[in-house]
């Protein structure tokens, strides 16, 4: 009787268990069917589209139109309103990605088949604080304009790249002190600094060139630190050209650099440049002027090196600097792209400054000379030889006199150094 007492209470319980599972399954189930059905797959977005950039890309077959737009992508694979633009939709993604504090990513096909950005106005960035603008494979190219192509806000901790074979090109009708391809000018304060610079950033432009049609544009790279400094940043650039597809230079610098101030300067930068050409002033400079009055010694502490430089005209030079405490080393400085005046020149308020340099003459000479220093306490090394200009240390322990020296033997004689006869 106990026995079959406890068979019936097993089998109870194993009814009421089953029925709890089947309970609980029904209600899993109905809880399934309330959910939302997971969103699906806009078709036409790109891989590379992710949270916290826009990515901007050409639809197929784009034709190489200002007024046509590419597409610029949201993260969540919306487009941006691109109506009426002038720059192939590229202004309009840049100010998205600024208002929603996004990058932006610029994708083009390369190869022999022009495809960019093709801009009728120019191009302005805002600042970059801890965002990047970068463009793989894409050519800018601005026309028509008398303003810089590139318009480049502060960036602190930023970064503006150009890579995989971009470009940027700029071929004004008539040039005027506006007419840049790239113009860097820190105006607008980045928060939470609360100031304006250029600062701590990562700058590679890839290949820069300028063509005008008309007249010498100031720079084809102009670094303007008239409103606030450029300071600590890493720069580097394939090639920068003063002449765009021709052989006559059409702006007076492929990179410059000026606007110092009593606070702002171009400083500590990091500049490495593969080639600069076809400019007929300096092709690389720092500073313009050695008045106080523009503080010359505020383009200091930089580090530049350069693979070739090839200036052309009958004034150019190769490199000039105003400033103070730089380090330089070039390469060559080649005269096989027209002639030149000086291979080097520090210019008056220029001191401190260590410069090292290879000059080859494969065309026309250097009219002037390899160097000028018409600075201070400078060291410029050419072609493996060194020379000092000032503040010469003249060593205590030698002999004050010849008297018992042998033939040779080198004496200071009252502050200048002689050999003993």
């Amino acid at each position: 009787m106990g026995a079959r007492l406890h068979e019936c209470h097993r089998a109870l319980a194993a009814t009421a268990t089953g029925a709890l599972l089947v309970l609980i399954a029904l209600s899993a189930e109905a809880q399934r069917s309330e959910q939302p059905a997971p969103p699906q797959v806009k078709t036409g977005v790109p891989a590379t589209a992710a949270i916290g950039r826009i990515t901007l890309s050409p639809a197929t077959d784009q034709p190489f139109a200002a007024k046509v737009p590419w597409l610029a992508h949201r993260p969540d694979g919306t487009l941006v309103d691109c109506t009426d633009t002038q720059t192939s939709c590229f202004q309009e993604a840049e100010n998205e990605a600024f208002a929603k504090g996004w990058s932006l990513d610029v994708y083009g096909p390369g190869g022999a088949t022009v495809s960019g950005i093709n801009a009728s106005r120019g191009i302005k960035l805002h600042p970059l604080r801890q965002r990047y603008i970068a463009l793989h494979g894409v050519i800018i190219s601005c026309h028509s304009l008398d303003e810089p192509c590139l318009t480049v806000d502060s960036m602190v901790e930023g970064a503006l790249i150009l890579n995989d074979g971009a470009q940027v090109t700029s071929t004004p009708d008539t040039a005027s002190e506006h007419t840049f391809t790239i113009l860097f000018q820190p105006k607008n304060k980045v928060e939470p600094e609360g100031f304006s610079a250029i600062a701590s950033s990562r700058i590679e432009l890839g290949n820069v060139s300028h063509s005008v049609s008309n007249g010498r544009s100031p720079a084809t790279v102009g670094f303007d630190a008239s409103h606030g400094n450029i300071i600590g940043n890493i720069i580097t650039a394939n090639e920068i050209n003063g002449a765009g597809p021709g052989s006559t230079p059409t702006a007076h610098h492929t990179l410059l650099a000026f606007g110092a101030t009593s606070t702002t300067g171009f400083l500590r930068n990091i500049v490495t440049l593969g080639s600069a050409h076809l400019a007929d002033s300096g092709v690389v400079q720092l500073g313009t002027s050695a008045e106080p009055s523009v503080f010359p010694g505020n383009y200091r502490q930089n580090v530049i090196t350069v693979g070739q430089i090839a200036p052309s005209g009958a004034d150019a030079v190769g490199y000039r600097d105003f400033g103070q405490q730089n380090i330089v080393t070039i390469a060559d400085i080649d005269t096989e792209q027209g002639p030149a005046r000086y291979g080097v020149v520090l210019e008056a308020s220029a001191t401190t400054n260590q410069v090292i340099a290879n000059i080859s003459r494969s065309g026309t000479h250097l009219s002037g000379g390899d160097f000028q220093d018409r600075g201070r306490d400078n060291t410029v090394t050419i072609n493996g030889r060194s020379f000092r200009n000032g503040n010469l240390s003249v060593l205590t322990n030698l002999p004050a006199s010849c008297a018992g020296q042998p033939r040779g033997t080198v004496w200071n004689n009252k502050g200048f150094l002689a050999l003993c006869p």
